[in-house]
């Protein structure tokens, strides 16, 4: 569905939020919410741990 790369990852990260607030009002909202939320905790559970992703490396959900 998306991607996103880690050089600009806050950029990044602040256009998926707005995209998936408009889709969250729109369909299967708990679903989306839930899935979205996983995600994003993982990367942070990941990125706690000292987890590095290089800078070419790109995620795709």
């Amino acid at each position: 569905m998306f991607t996103y790369r880690t050089r600009n990852f806050s950029y990044k990260f602040f256009l998926l939020k707005n995209k998936y607030i408009i889709t969250l009002s729109l369909i299967d909202f708990s679903n989306k919410y839930f899935f979205i939320c996983n995600i994003f905790d993982n990367i942070l559970k990941r990125m706690k741990k000292g987890f590095s992703i290089r800078g070419g490396t790109s995620i795709n959900v």
